[in-house]
């Protein structure tokens, strides 16, 4: 007999990153444990950047560089590019 579980949204979401973190966890450890970085500073792209996504990306900057910027508000993500990724470009 099989039973059906009601997940949450974020049940899945933390289930998912979970799944997919762990491997990608151990290929940066095997590329540091070579010597090997991949890539010094990776590249970001920011999708939705209007309020509590403009947080985030500020913050996703300090690991690599942004890229690209998309917003449905076309005013949102050029305000985003011009006070904090004037390189990007912009979708």
């Amino acid at each position: 007999m099989t039973t059906h579980h009601a997940h949450s949204r974020r049940q899945f979401i933390q289930s998912t990153l979970a799944t997919t973190a762990v491997p990608y966890w151990f290929s940066i450890q095997s590329n540091a444990k070579a010597g090997e970085a991949r890539n010094d500073r990776p590249t970001i792209g920011c999708i939705g950047v209007g309020g509590r996504g403009t947080h985030v990306s500020t913050w996703a900057q300090k690991f690599g560089d942004v890229v690209a910027v998309c917003d449905a508000d076309l005013n949102h993500a050029e305000q985003f590019k011009a006070k904090h990724a004037s390189k990007a470009d912009t979708y």
